[in-house]
Order: structure tokens, then C-alpha cells, then sequence
């Protein structure tokens, strides 16, 4: 179910765990949900995030909406969900992961 690593301590979870756990992950250590497929972002550091409303996206939920968006600018998800008039230039998140 889990596995930790040597050098850091560091617990990684396997995705099993990280579906059972997922109540505990956003209940007790506040991890967010993704505001496109509403499940636990584990890893912020590996999630696109609106500097305006906080809101987090699975790198690759970012993918299928981006793949479906012609235009470079995106509108952020946050928008139906608190009124966020952030955007998302999909130039710069595939610089950010590249």
C-alpha cells in the first residue's frame, strides 16, 4: 500500500492507498481537491495552481483541458466556483512542467 523511501523519509502512497485514504488526505492534512475531477491533489508541487483563487488541477487533468481548448489562454476553473478571473496560458504551465 505504501512504500518510504530512504533518504527523506518521505511515505509514498500507491494509488489504492490514496483512494481510501482521500478523506483523511483533505479532512486531517487539507489537502485540496482538484476543481476539474474534484479528487485529492496529493502533490501541489505537481499540480497547476491559480495565483488568484488557489484552486489546483491535476497536471493531467490540465492536459485533457487543454487538449480541448484551441485558444493559448484558459480560463480558470475557480470561476464557476468562487468567481476567479484568473487565467492560464498553456505556454506557460507546459514551461513550468517541462
Amino acid at each position: 500500500m505504501f512504500r518510504t523511501l530512504q533518504k527523506d523519509d518521505t511515505i509514498r502512497l500507491a494509488p489504492r492507498a490514496i483512494a481510501e485514504l482521500e478523506p483523511v488526505l483533505t479532512w486531517k492534512y487539507g489537502c485540496p481537491n482538484c476543481a476539474l475531477c474534484q479528487r485529492v491533489v496529493v502533490r501541489k508541487s505537481a499540480a497547476v495552481t491559480c495565483d488568484f483563487c488557489n484552486v489546483h488541477i491535476h497536471k493531467h487533468c490540465w492536459t485533457k483541458l487543454a487538449a480541448g481548448c484551441e485558444a493559448d489562454e484558459i480560463t480558470c476553473p475557480g470561476s464557476a466556483l468562487s468567481g476567479c478571473n484568473g487565467m492560464f496560458s498553456k505556454s506557460d504551465v507546459a514551461e513550468r512542467f517541462s
